[in-house]
């Protein structure tokens, strides 16, 4: 007989690599989850539940996608940002003091402009710049802000069916993607260029990013084709927005999909036949950090929250970061959609994550309030016999931050064919601990933790789980 012991006095190593491989993954830290869903790693004591959700004033008469700026047009009190879907034009409002968001539905906004198809909307000199597809060709527009006014066609002959990704150059230029090629708008000048920089026809631009003066471009080839079991590759341009060329070109296998900067940090997401990662640009190499199953997002699908890099990933958002640069940085899922949702766009222009979700042509404006229910952490699957010998699992406590009314957690030990060993669910107020005894026998055992009964007003913060056992 020999005794063992199982503690795990943190949370913070997230999900584990590969952790969609299988349905028990064993590689990996203690620390490290399995599975999980909709949890929350910020707080460096403990894991809770993630942010749960509420819908948006309005924020279900729109039956599309809306892609939202991540920006705020007019700060204050009610503050107010802007998004663009199909053939509207949106504005979105939050007061601070109700704390309620906004769709707006009135005179001015939505603002439907008939053949539309929204691509991207940009804030430039007190202007919100539009760029959206037509039939005959792609299009910019600017709504302007002081007074009130549009002006649907102010440029007509961009390249059609294609990326109009755009952004603000810190040399106050306006880029605007366009194909193969970069158009520019200098505002001061009323200068207009539809191919300031030409790249070579076979590439099609899907994201740029204005760095240290420098403009950065990412597009791939064979254009037209995003399929990721299809041999695609990918290139970096970098240019100094003067000469008639770029400056550097940097090679890449697999398809890229955007870039994000967030406190100093280039990330860049891209994906392979078979997964898709998160990872740092620097130079010329791209070093992967994490990777997950679902396809990688575009621009509109990648926003922060808390200091986190946060993405949209079929019916949930990633998290990527930390709280404090002395804690090792985390991965994880931080929200889910509503049940049979997939998660189309997402940003956070008031400080918390916005997202539109839809169930076939039934669509939501969410806004992330409060601690979500669907939510648990599942451990490694664990060995715990010796020399052929059957583990036993003699003693678990759970500590906790103190207990309100309404804090209710589950507890579960299965092993690897599924089979429930062990279950309690703590439901007392006022505890900082809980002691059990399961007194099961196993070969492997897989810790649980659900969230699905506790309140969606009060969190439940676990800060360590502790086993003792031996081998018969």
């Amino acid at each position: 007989m020999a005794n063992f012991s199982i503690s795990i006095d943190n949370f913070l190593g997230g999900l584990a690599p590969g952790f969609w491989e299988s349905e028990y993954p064993t590689y990996g830290n203690k620390n490290m989850a399995g599975k999980a869903q909709a949890i929350d790693l910020s707080d460096p004591t403990g894991i809770k539940s993630g942010a749960g959700k509420e819908l948006l004033t309005n924020g279900d008469i729109f039956t599309i996608p809306i892609r939202y700026s991540n920006e705020i047009a007019e700060p204050g009190t009610l503050s107010k940002s802007y998004g663009i879907g199909d053939d509207k034009l949106f504005q979105f409002t939050h007061d601070y003091s109700t704390e309620e968001t906004i769709v707006v539905s009135g005179a001015t906004f939505p603002r439907t402009i008939s053949g539309m198809t929204g691509e991207d909307v940009c804030l430039y000199q007190n202007k919100l710049y539009y760029s959206y597809n037509t039939a005959a060709s792609g299009i910019v527009g600017f709504y302007d802000i002081a007074a009130g006014a549009f002006t649907d066609q102010f440029k007509i002959d961009l390249n059609k069916g294609v990326c109009h990704r755009m952004i603000r150059g810190g040399n106050d230029f306006l880029y605007i993607a366009n194909g193969n090629l970069i158009a520019s708008f200098d505002g001061t000048t009323n200068t207009w260029a539809k191919d300031d920089l030409d790249l070579p026809d076979n590439l099609e631009i899907w994201d740029i990013i204005w760095l240290d003066n420098w403009l950065y471009i990412l597009a791939y080839h064979p254009k037209g084709i995003t399929d990721r079991k299809q041999k695609i590759k990918s290139s970096i341009f970098v240019w100094d927005t003067f000469a008639p060329s770029w400056a550097e070109e940097y090679k890449y296998e697999g398809l890229l999909t955007a870039f994000y900067f967030l406190n100093g940090v280039v990330y860049v997401f891209g994906q392979y036949s078979d997964r898709s990662y998160i990872g740092v640009f620097g130079g010329r190499r791209i070093q992967p950090l994490f990777f997950f199953p679902e396809n990688a997002p575009r621009w509109y699908q990648i926003s922060d929250y808390k200091g986190y890099i946060i993405w949209t990933a079929g019916d949930k958002i990633y998290a990527y970061g930390t709280v404090d640069n002395r804690i090792p940085m985390s991965f994880f899922p931080i929200m889910i959609a509503s049940s049979g949702y997939s998660i189309n766009t997402l940003a956070s222009p008031f400080g918390f994550p916005m997202f539109n979700e839809n169930q076939s042509t039934t669509y939501k404006n969410q806004k992330a309030k409060n601690y979500e229910t669907n939510s648990y952490w599942k451990s490694l699957l664990i060995d715990i016999k010796g020399n052929d010998r059957m583990g036993m699992i003699d003693d678990l406590r759970i500590d906790f931050n103190k207990t309100l009314t309404g804090n209710k957690i589950k507890i579960k030990l299965i092993n690897d064919k599924g089979e429930n060993l062990w279950e309690e669910t703590i439901t007392e107020t006022g505890i900082t601990s809980k002691y059990f005894r399961p007194s099961i026998k196993a070969e492997n055992i897989r810790i649980e933790l659900d969230w699905a009964n506790n309140s969606k007003t009060k969190p439940f913060l676990i800060k360590r789980l502790n086993i003792l056992g031996h081998t018969l």
